[in-house]
């Protein structure tokens, strides 16, 4: 994981739905295993999860059963709620989780959009793998504002089959 922020001013939250299929269901919700990562931000070494909304000075994370989307509707599936710190020079938080064994035809799919009512909101996602001791390497930019929209991705993960893959 490399790091992702919000905006100029990294106040705004936003949510991702971010699951890994198999074309026969989800292996891995990124989601629901949010505290199974070790998660950090720009302002401190290592973040809890979940976090304390209540503190958002350096960031938080925390997994909702049912998230407020950007269009106001509940979400009736689970989603990753972050918000990174509050450091007006581009605020980050990061999640790095545990290997994964990759099999062929498998997917990363997630969808990217703005926590309900969070209006300020302008992010830019990452998404990066390491396989072992390598450099990390970026499958993906999304950039996403409060628009009532949301972006949905899908990465064909077969090049990586066999693999023990850390998102």
């Amino acid at each position: 994981g490399e790091k992702f922020g919000t905006g100029p001013k990294s106040d705004g939250t936003f949510w991702a739905k971010i699951q890994v299929g198999d074309g026969k269901g989800a292996i891995f919700n990124f989601a629901s295993k949010a505290c199974d990562a070790k998660w950090s931000s720009d302002t401190k070494g290592t973040l809890p999860c979940p976090g304390d909304k209540n503190k958002v000075s350096d960031g938080y994370v925390s997994h909702e059963k049912e998230p407020i989307r950007e269009d106001g509707g509940k979400e009736n599936e689970p989603g990753l709620i972050t918000r990174p710190s509050k450091n007006l020079s581009g605020g980050y938080i990061q999640g790095i989780y545990p290997g994964i064994n990759i099999r062929n035809g498998d997917q990363f799919k997630a969808v990217i959009q703005c926590q309900g009512g969070a209006t300020k909101c302008n992010l830019k996602f990452e998404l990066y793998y390491t396989v072992g001791n390598e450099k990390a390497v970026e499958l993906g930019e999304w950039h996403e504002v409060f628009d009532d929209k949301w972006n949905p991705i899908t990465i064909d993960l077969s090049s990586l089959a066999g693999k023990n893959v850390v998102f």
